[in-house]
């Protein structure tokens, strides 16, 4: 009876060997599909911190030109009448280009470019007479 109990043990660790090898093999296989994954993930992490790095690079660019654009501008008023409405013509296409910016009536250099079109308007208008 030992035997057939010794037997019969040895027999179904024998049959559970395939089903185990087969565990095995699948358990692989799923390891290495993780590690191909978390490598293509590091792949794409470095491609993006590159990305950011541009465009942190590109947007202080643009905040060093903004805060250019920012800076009050002394304006001189010129005494020749052709150059009074080309003059008259810049300020009018850099007020609207600050505005396109973003930049509202209120603004400092919008302010001061309104107050010079208007004395230069109104000199040119002499002048013209």
């Amino acid at each position: 009876m030992l035997r057939f109990v010794f037997a019969l043990s040895l027999s179904a660790a024998f049959l559970t060997q395939p089903a185990l090898a087969a565990t095995d093999e699948a358990d692989r296989a799923r390891i290495q599909l993780l590690e191909d994954q978390v490598v293509v993930l590091k792949e794409e992490v470095r491609r993006l911190r590159l990305m950011t790095s541009e465009m942190q690079t590109r947007l202080n660019q643009v905040n060093i030109i903004l805060h250019d654009l920012q800076k009050p501008q002394v304006v001189e008023v010129k005494e020749e009448p052709d150059e009074c409405t080309t003059r008259i013509a810049d300020l009018t296409q850099k007020k609207d280009m600050l505005m396109s910016m973003g930049l509202k009536e209120s603004h400092p250099d919008i302010v001061n470019i309104s107050n010079v079109l208007e004395k230069l308007s109104s000199e040119c208008t002499t002048k013209s007479r």
